[in-house]
């Protein structure tokens, strides 16, 4: 394996607007009692081949402080959210410049896809780490 960083963005700035809620969808619970947002970070975060992960938010974002990883030392930054989830990645990105050099690798996860496995993003991060090229992983 290369000697590259990977780098983790968390879009997390969606206001719960489409779905018509006053809680966000990441802040919503699962059965287990995490939020959607807790339980992906709680995957995530477990990837030891992760330097650092930047989370974007919405700027009225009152609910990540309540977030058990809201301190969590891997997360290097909160970006804010754009209006688009592009402009949030964007925003990630940009808070990344003093951090990532240019053969860094940056991943995005959504905050509202909490079925994420450790082991299918470990296996992207080895398939990618043997060609300087993108990678894509969508799962079923």
């Amino acid at each position: 394996m290369n000697k590259d960083k990977y780098f983790l963005i968390v879009p997390a700035s969606g206001v719960g607007r489409r779905m018509g809620s006053s809680t966000p969808k990441q802040y919503l619970r699962l059965e287990n009692g995490l939020t959607i947002i807790d339980q992906c970070l709680k995957t995530l975060l477990e990837i030891n081949l992760i330097s650092g992960f930047v989370v974007a938010l919405s700027s009225t974002d009152s609910f990540f402080k309540s977030s058990s990883f809201f301190n969590h030392s891997k997360i290097l930054a909160i970006a804010e959210g754009g209006q688009e989830r592009f402009n949030s990645v964007l925003n990630a990105l940009n808070s990344l410049n003093e951090t990532a050099q240019p053969n860094d690798w940056v991943l995005v996860h959504d905050s509202v896809r909490p079925c994420i496995k450790k082991s299918d993003i470990e296996k992207l991060i080895r398939e990618v780490s043997k060609e300087s090229v993108g990678g894509l992983l969508a799962t079923s």
